[in-house]
């Protein structure tokens, strides 16, 4: 449970930075257990900008996997317990390209939402 705050924590750190008009809002899921099972949702995201814009990028500033895009390594403080993220959802796709990081989507929408 922890790991899923840091990892929110994380998220919202990024996000903030992208655009002043830009809001975050981010909700943790799953219990309070200890174990999260292989392909779990940790958190939902919601992003609502109300200036014009052409779409939307989201990222972490963590340690990606197999230097894929949208796959990241979220290590705990003392670095003996690991998460592997995936961050999307639907309409969002991987940044192509050398050195992208995160996940894309296109669009005029006031608001979005990510896994």
């Amino acid at each position: 449970r922890k790991m899923m705050r840091v990892t929110c924590g994380m998220l919202l750190m990024v996000m903030s930075g992208v655009s002043q008009a830009a809001e975050l809002h981010l909700e943790s899921r799953g219990g309070s257990g200890t174990q999260l099972r292989d392909g779990a949702k940790v958190a939902t995201g919601r992003i609502i900008c109300r200036e014009a814009h052409t779409g939307f990028h989201v990222w972490m500033n963590e340690r990606q996997v197999d230097g894929r895009a949208e796959r990241y390594v979220v290590q705990s403080k003392d670095g003996r317990h690991e998460l592997r993220v995936r961050t999307g959802g639907d309409g969002w796709s991987p940044v192509k390209g050398e050195g992208g990081k995160g996940v894309s989507r296109p669009g005029q929408e006031e608001q979005v939402f990510f896994d």
